[in-house]
């Protein structure tokens, strides 16, 4: 059984040795999403922000700062930060947002695994990698087994959405769109069912690339393609869904990917859109939407 699993993580390793550096950057950009993640939601909820919010809002600021100031704590940061992320994952249940419960693995894998020593680093490598393999490939399979991607379903229910109809009104002629926006929430609205071929393409498209990237990742010799090919499908994903948040923390665990040390690269870009998006939550630039 031992020797199955080490096989199986294998498929997500390096070929040459991994760098501490490249690991600790990639903790130091994900404790700026998370942090970043708390306040923006505070921000929004202004002065209704429940206690137990608040509560949570405090614990994962020290747990984030104290992270970034000291890397020797960091584990512990980590730690800390799960138990936080689990609080508000039972608290929100059943609503909780979907990237909530990988960046609570991701803080769980965080701390249990110390990128400066060789064995672990190697290990929170390939779990890491093996994590954005099996969301990307299962997200693909669940679409598959529901079947509301197969004639553009659930797309065509997204365009109740104002964040989604500039992207996918591109793929619909004027008079099929205007009748899927005419639709409400409501139940017995309908049908749902689109005709338009680049729509349906591109409904289809999702799983299949969806699934396709998960294997182009696993396989050394595609990975840069799987690399490119993912960031650009959660480019367009975000154009529509604006789950910023996530799209960071998922980008950033994508660039695991790539060769060398990719997330000294990022850092300043995130920092930036970080503390861009904060100050649209404070309305002191133009609004963005975003969630």
């Amino acid at each position: 059984m031992a020797g199955w699993i080490d096989r199986a993580l294998a498929l997500a390793d390096d070929d040459g040795p991994v760098r501490a550096a490249k690991l600790t950057t990639f903790q130091v950009v994900f404790l700026l999403v998370l942090g970043t993640e708390y306040w923006a939601r505070a921000i929004r909820h202004g002065s209704d922000i429940s206690a137990a919010y608040a509560v949570d809002l405090a614990a994962a600021t020290v747990f984030c700062v104290g992270g970034l100031a000291l890397a020797r704590w960091r584990r512990v940061a980590f730690a800390g930060l799960a138990l936080s992320h689990l609080f508000l994952v039972w608290r929100e249940f059943p609503v909780t947002g979907n990237h909530a419960y990988f960046e609570m693995l991701l803080c769980v894998v965080c701390a249990l695994l110390d990128p400066h020593e060789r064995r672990e680093r190697r290990l929170l490598l390939q779990s890491v990698r093996w994590m954005v393999v099996s969301i990307l490939f299962y997200s693909g399979v669940h679409k598959v087994l529901y079947g509301y991607y197969f004639r553009g379903q659930y797309l065509a229910y997204a365009l109740w959405m104002e964040t989604f109809r500039p992207v996918l009104r591109l793929l619909l002629p004027s008079a099929e769109y205007e009748r899927l926006v005419a639709y409400s929430r409501d139940v017995g609205q309908g049908p749902f069912l689109v005709d338009a071929p680049l729509f349906v393409a591109t409904s289809n498209g999702v799983y299949v690339a969806e699934m396709g990237l998960a294997l182009l990742l696993l396989w050394r010799p595609t990975r840069i393609a799987g690399v490119l090919g993912a960031v650009t499908m959660l480019l367009a994903i975000e154009a529509a869904a604006r789950e910023f948040f996530f799209g960071l923390v998922f980008a950033n665990a994508i660039a695991l990917f790539l060769p060398g040390e990719p997330h000294r690269r990022l850092l300043e870009p995130v920092a930036f859109i970080l503390a861009y998006l904060l100050l649209v939550r404070l309305g002191l630039v133009p609004e963005v939407i975003f969630h």
